[in-house]
């Protein structure tokens, strides 16, 4: 598990990982959005599924073999399912999370919500 924070204010970003085969993730943040990149090359989008359940965005996948009967000499790529948990920080819009797949990249994106600060109202 490895914890990432987005913003001074805004409660750590907890991250799982599953076992076996785990696509590279990037998390960045623009002004407007926290973004999720995660590179799943030779991964079919029907391969891949996206749920929020209650704070807990989870992508699931699977990587397979194309050549399951062959007898390799070596073989370093990677295969398997794979679920990614991230747990989303509370100034965030769960209903307008978007998720574009192109070139072998998921590009998830999170809109964040303005925080409503305390405000000290003057009593007359």
């Amino acid at each position: 598990m490895r914890l990432v924070g987005f913003l001074p204010e805004v409660e750590l970003f907890d991250f799982k990982r599953g076992n076996g085969y785990n696509p590279d993730v990037d998390i960045f943040e623009t002004d407007m959005d926290l973004v999720i990149e995660a590179e799943v090359p030779g991964i079919s989008k029907e391969n891949l599924k996206l749920n929020i359940e209650d704070d807990v965005l989870t992508l699931e996948g699977e990587k397979k073999s194309e050549n399951k009967d062959e007898e390799y000499l070596c073989k370093e790529s990677k295969e398997g399912r794979f679920s990614e948990s991230f747990s989303l920080p509370e100034n965030v819009d769960k209903d307008k999370i978007k998720a574009k797949f192109e070139n072998g990249v998921l590009r998830i994106t999170i809109p964040k919500v303005k925080v409503l600060k305390q405000k000290e109202v003057t009593i007359n």
